[in-house]
């Protein structure tokens, strides 16, 4: 039976493992900071939405450009750029600052996600394809 745990498997893990744990600690927090900078419950909901959008946008766009450009420098771009914007919240005093960031967030979302999500179908071994995918 092929190896699953990797070095490539287990680096990858751990990549998504940073990405949704930094999303999630976003989800309950989030809204009590829009509250904070003068935001009402529609705005709320205005900008959870706005990440989800920009990321679902981009996605195909960024996986046609996988395919003809290669994983490592989207995985390696996507990851610092993500966890940048994290730092850039504090920053963001006004509803229309953080609507411009959740944009950006959500970009680099998808760019993260499936870079590294295509990565780790790259690096399963076939025989252990739904194994390896149970493990994100």
């Amino acid at each position: 039976m092929e190896r699953l745990w990797t070095k490539s498997f287990i680096q990858m893990t751990f990549a998504m493992l940073f990405l949704f744990t930094a999303f999630y600690l976003l989800v309950p927090t989030l809204p009590l900071f829009i509250k904070e900078i003068g935001g009402n419950e529609s705005q709320v909901g205005l900008m959870m939405g706005m990440f989800t959008i920009a990321a679902v946008v981009i996605r195909p766009i960024i996986g046609g450009m996988l395919d003809q450009y290669g994983r490592r420098s989207f995985i390696i771009f996507g990851l610092i750029f993500f966890g940048l914007t994290m730092y850039f919240y504090n920053l963001a005093t006004t509803i229309v600052l953080l609507a411009i960031l959740r944009i950006i967030h959500g970009v680099t979302w998808a760019v993260s996600t499936t870079a590294v999500g295509t990565a780790i179908t790259d690096i399963i071994p076939d025989s252990r394809r739904g194994e390896g995918m149970g493990w994100l």
